[in-house]
């Protein structure tokens, strides 16, 4: 009986082993970042800017970095020099938060539900130089939005003008800026990865 006690505790041992093995794999898997011409770039922070309301719109801007943000006198900031991201512009009903759902790409649109051709790919852009190795606009795709609280999880499948697949996960908390009330010309920068 004392052997067969051994063995179902050594079984039991190895199956939460193996539970929590298959758990850090899945959490590889799911963790932030984006993919492109088969490179991986791993997400460190974003920010959400409640831009503005117009015709009957709301205008919310998502960046998403490979470098931490710090806001300075209350303008976001990448610590790094040098980063990588997504920039979706997306429009909705609602003007005070993004609503759950999937949001489509959409040449010159501005209705509910889509992102615009302003959104971008920016690989290895310099904050100081105000270059980068690539900048290239969406032509087509969508991205998930998800909400728990102050989490967010965002899922996107996008392809640039080129013909660039990007791929990508995020899920955290993230800045949130309240721009709404600005007037045009006085207003935080749209894109996190440009000075303008």
């Amino acid at each position: 009986m004392k052997k067969l006690n051994s063995f179902f505790f050594l079984l039991f041992f190895a199956t939460l082993m193996i539970s929590c093995g298959s758990d850090d794999d899945a959490g590889s898997v799911t963790e932030n970042h984006f993919e492109v011409d088969g490179t991986r770039y791993e997400f460190k922070d974003g920010m959400i800017i409640n831009f503005r309301t117009y015709a009957g719109n709301s205008n919310f801007d998502i960046s998403l970095t490979t470098s931490d943000i710090q806001l300075i006198e209350g303008e976001p900031m990448p610590q790094d020099d040098v980063i990588s991201g997504v920039y979706f512009e997306i429009f909705t009903v609602e003007s005070n938060k993004i609503p759950t759902g999937t949001y489509t790409y959409a040449l010159g649109d501005e209705n509910a539900g889509t992102f615009s051709d302003y959104s971008e790919l920016v690989i290895n852009g310099s904050y100081s130089n105000n270059d980068a190795e690539l900048v290239t606009p969406f032509n087509s795709g969508m991205i998930e939005v998800l909400q728990n609280g102050p989490v967010y999880e965002l899922n996107f499948d996008v392809t640039t003008i080129e013909g660039k697949k990007v791929t990508g996960y995020f899920k955290g908390n993230l800045y949130e800026i309240d721009d709404s009330a600005s007037k045009p010309g006085n207003s935080t920068s749209k894109k996190l990865f440009s000075k303008e």
